[in-house]
């Protein structure tokens, strides 16, 4: 992964339009033309320990934040190196 010098938002995967992870690691919702940051639940236990709820379908589900970020940036990563190949527009 890249070291970005400003902080840079990503769609999450899987819930592209409703939510946005940034290279700091905050997760933010994205829907109906609104911005909310979310806070994320830090817990005692190794469990889920700096996790969000995102709501997608009519279904809650937890997820750590470190995972989504790698998933996210990795995500948005193959895209720049695409769009730098000529591969996409």
């Amino acid at each position: 992964m890249r070291k970005y010098k400003e902080e840079i938002w990503v769609d999450v995967v899987n819930y592209e339009g409703l939510y946005e992870i940034s290279t700091l690691g905050r997760v933010r919702e994205t829907r109906n033309n609104r911005e909310r940051l979310l806070e994320a639940n830090v817990s005692s236990s190794d469990w889920f320990e700096n996790s969000v709820m995102l709501y997608k379908n009519g279904d809650w589900t937890r997820f750590e934040t470190r995972p989504l970020l790698e998933a996210s940036i990795e995500e948005y990563e193959i895209e720049l190196f695409e769009r730098e190949q000529g591969l996409i527009d």
